[in-house]
């Protein structure tokens, strides 16, 4: 699942995030507009997915309702009193800590929500109502604790393949009552083990969910441009998380056939393998050609050639850190974090 939008070629596709991505291509009758957060279950070969049926609907990562289900309202703006919080604070999670399952405050209409397991709370309620100088609601119902939710999300961490599923985020969602994982994929085995370990107090939102099977049964990405030079790339759509900005020409090696960044961290330049040279760890699905020297993104659209300065989002790490089969004569690696642009053509 994920949103609709069409790519800088025109072509319909679904994506993880609301923003240009390296979508999958969307075949069949789905009338739903860009922008829309949709669900597309049908059979995918790499490069599209041939749908079969859909449906819309509200995306999770909208934040949730934080009006406090006692319909209470009082007047004013801004954040609650520090002490007051505090004090809320003190009395559910210090004396209830058995029981508390969390807090969140209701901006619109200035209370405090504290939320808890079971439906006995005559004694809470009295205890924030005579220290407390702000609204309160108090709620029962919750079907975890704090501390419940917190043992969930160390166990899930435990039972999931982190790195397999691409998994971005593990968080937990208060008003919900629930730990939230975001995933770029999620398998029938994975589903089962959750499902049967945690039940509904986690719920994962997967970009790409094999409904029978394992990950291992997906068919390899098929980018729009095949490529005859050797690129490494990232494995998931989600890229790295590192935030540097570099901007570096890009270079051919005519004799190792490869492409590389020269200096180092340090911005020396030397010969291969002395420290000179800096191998780019492009985003997901790029490819490259070599007559001339084109690197396409993942949709076939060109984003560097030959001599290009090329700028963008990443970090540096040790070679040793990437899976490549040929450094390129590089010491180190920039993993970029967002798609490279063109400041000045080569």
């Amino acid at each position: 699942m994920g949103f609709l939008q069409v790519d800088e070629s025109e072509i319909f596709e679904i994506c993880p995030w609301d923003a240009d991505c390296p979508g999958i291509v969307v075949e069949g009758a789905v009338t739903a507009g860009v922008g829309a957060f949709v669900e597309l279950v049908g059979v995918y070969d790499g490069r599209s997915i041939d749908v079969e049926q859909w449906h819309e609907m509200d995306s999770p990562f909208e934040s949730p309702d934080y009006r406090n289900p006692c319909g209470l309202e009082a007047s004013g703006s801004g954040n609650p009193p520090d002490d007051a919080t505090e004090a809320v604070h003190r009395i559910a999670a210090g004396r209830h800590s058995d029981r508390f399952a969390g807090m969140w405050w209701d901006a619109a209409n200035q209370v405090m929500t504290v939320w808890f397991t079971g439906t006995d709370l005559d004694q809470v309620a009295a205890e924030i109502d005579s220290e407390v100088s702000m609204p309160v609601c108090v709620q029962g119902g919750a079907g975890h604790t704090e501390a419940e939710l917190g043992e969930i999300q160390s166990a899930l961490l435990e039972l999931v393949d982190a790195e397999l599923l691409a998994v971005g985020s593990i968080s937990t969602d208060v008003v919900r009552n629930r730990v939230e994982v975001s995933s770029e994929l999620y398998d029938a085995p994975t589903r089962e083990a959750v499902t049967g370990a945690f039940g509904d107090a986690v719920v994962v939102h997967a970009f790409i969910e094999v409904l029978d099977g394992s990950v291992d049964v997906l068919p390899d990405p098929v980018p729009a441009v095949e490529g005859n030079l050797m690129l490494v790339t990232q494995r998931h759509r989600g890229g790295g998380g590192m935030a540097a900005l570099g901007r570096y020409e890009l270079r051919y090696d005519p004799e190792l056939d490869c492409l590389y960044l020269p200096g180092d961290e340090d911005g020396n330049e030397g010969e291969p393998g002395t420290g000179g040279r800096t191998l780019p760890v492009w985003p997901f699905g790029y490819t490259a050609t070599s007559d001339p020297v084109t690197v396409y993104d993942y949709d076939g659209v060109v984003r560097a050639t030959e001599g290009d300065l090329i700028e963008s989002g990443g970090g540096f790490v040790p070679v040793e850190f990437v899976d490549a089969s040929d450094s390129c004569g590089a010491t180190g690696a920039w993993i970029m974090s967002s798609p490279p642009i063109v400041v000045d053509p080569g």
